[in-house]
C-alpha cells in the first residue's frame, strides 16, 4: 500500500490479539502514530476498538484497513467482526523473534504497531480465510475425527505395552491374538473389587483400556460418516477421484478453503510458466505456433574407447 495514495486523514489500525485482550495501535496515511487502545476479546471490545478508530480518522480521510494478527485463533472473533461491518482485514505474521523482535524490543504495543507498519508498507497482503460455511464445519468434524484416531492408536499401543509386564499365562493366552480379538478379549476381563494385587490390576488396566479403544472406534465411525457426507456435499467430482480418499479429500478441502482473491505468488509463477519457451513449455514453441508433440530427445553420452 504505496504512502503516497493515502492522506494524513487516513488511518491504518494494527493488532495485536490474545486470549482475553487485544491492543490496537492507530496510524496515519502517513505512517504517525496516534495511539493505542487495550480492550477485551469480547463484541463489546471489538465495538470499542472500531469506535476508537474511527474517531481518529480525519474529514477528508477513511478507514483502510486492519493489520490483525493471528487471524485463524486468537484473532478469528475479531476479523469476523470487522468483516462484518464491511472493513478490511489483513493477515500479519509475527517478526521474527530473532530479527526485528531483537531490535524493536517486545510488547504488546510494539506488535500491534509492527502489524499497522506491514500493512502501511504493502508487505502484508494475505487475506485471512472466512472461516465459515461448508467448509469450516468440515473442518471442525475432522478435528474431532483426528484426535478421537490418535486417542484409539494411544490406547492400543498402551495397552500391548502394558501386556508385555502380564503374567506368563495371560501373556500366553493374550499375545497371539489379532488386534481385534485380543481388544474383544481384554474388554470381557473382569476388574475385582480390591487392586492390590498386580495381576487384579493388570486386568483391570486392560479392561479399561480395552473397552477406551471400543468406545473411541464408535466414535470414530460417527465422525467418518459425518465427513464422508460432508465431502460428498462439497465436493463430489473429488470424492469420486481415483486415489483420493476420505481423509485426503477432506484434508484437500479444509487446506484450500476459499480464498477472497487468488494468491499474487501463485498468479505470478503461472505467468512466468506460461512466458517459458518450448521445450521447457508444453504446447508452444518461442514463436507462439503449436507444437504439442512429444518433446527432443535430450543427446546421448558417446561410450569411451
Amino acid at each position: 500500500m504505496p504512502s503516497m495514495q493515502l492522506r494524513r486523514d487516513d488511518v491504518i489500525v494494527g493488532v495485536d490479539t490474545h486470549k482475553d485482550e487485544h491492543v490496537a495501535v492507530v496510524l496515519d496515511g502517513f505512517g504517525g502514530r496516534l495511539g493505542e487502545l487495550f480492550v477485551p476479546a469480547t463484541l463489546g471490545g471489538f465495538a470499542q476498538l472500531l469506535a476508537f478508530c474511527l474517531e481518529h480518522v480525519g474529514p477528508k480521510g477513511r478507514l483502510v484497513g486492519f493489520g490483525v494478527e493471528g487471524t485463524g485463533s486468537y484473532g478469528i472473533g475479531l476479523a469476523r467482526f470487522l468483516r462484518r461491518q464491511g472493513h478490511k482485514v489483513v493477515e500479519v505474521h509475527r517478526p521474527a523473534r530473532k530479527d526485528e523482535r531483537r531490535l524493536s524490543g517486545k510488547s504488546d504495543a510494539i506488535d500491534a504497531e509492527h502489524a499497522a507498519r506491514q500493512l502501511l508498507a504493502g508487505t502484508a497482503t494475505a487475506v485471512p480465510k472466512t472461516a465459515d460455511g461448508a467448509v469450516e464445519a468440515l473442518r471442525l468434524l475432522k478435528i474431532a475425527r483426528d484426535t478421537a484416531v490418535k486417542a484409539r492408536t494411544t490406547a492400543m499401543i498402551t495397552l500391548k505395552a502394558t501386556l508385555v509386564t502380564a503374567s506368563e499365562e495371560l501373556r500366553a493366552e493374550l499375545e497371539l491374538l489379532t488386534d481385534y480379538r485380543l481388544i474383544d478379549a481384554c474388554a470381557q476381563l473382569e476388574s475385582a473389587a480390591a487392586l492390590a494385587d498386580p495381576d487384579a490390576a493388570m486386568r483391570h488396566v486392560l479392561g479399561t483400556l480395552a473397552r477406551r479403544w471400543l468406545i473411541l472406534h464408535e466414535e470414530i465411525k460417527v465422525h467418518s460418516r459425518h465427513l464422508k457426507t460432508q465431502t460428498k456435499q462439497i465436493a463430489p467430482q473429488l470424492v469420486q477421484a481415483v486415489g483420493v480418499g476420505l481423509d485426503i479429500a477432506a484434508e484437500m478441502l479444509v487446506t484450500a478453503r476459499r480464498q477472497q482473491r487468488p494468491s499474487p505468488v501463485r498468479s505470478g509463477v503461472r505467468e512466468a510458466l506460461r512466458r517459458l519457451p518450448h521445450p521447457y513449455r508444453l504446447g508452444q514453441d518461442r514463436q507462439g505456433q503449436d507444437r504439442t508433440g512429444p518433446a527432443p530427445a535430450l543427446p546421448r553420452r558417446q561410450p569411451t574407447s
